[in-house]
C-alpha cells in the first residue's frame, strides 16, 4: 500500500468565520501525481465561495 506523511492542509481554516475551512475535499489528479483541495471560504454572514488549491505529490524513494 506505501507510506503515507502528514501535511498541513493547502486551504488554512480561518476562524473568523463559522465556515471558511469547515469540511475540505481532497481529490488526485493526474492518477495521483497532484491533488485539488477545494474548501469553502465564507466572505460574509451570508455568502461563501469556493476556494481551490493544486499541489504536486511527490513518492518517497
Amino acid at each position: 500500500m506505501g507510506f503515507w506523511e502528514k501535511m498541513d492542509s493547502l486551504i488554512p481554516i480561518d476562524n473568523n468565520y463559522n465556515y471558511t475551512g469547515y469540511s475540505q475535499c481532497i481529490l488526485p489528479l493526474k492518477g495521483g501525481g497532484q491533488i485539488l483541495n477545494l474548501s469553502p471560504c465564507q466572505i460574509s454572514d451570508r455568502q461563501a465561495l469556493i476556494e481551490a488549491a493544486v499541489a504536486d505529490v511527490y513518492v518517497r524513494a
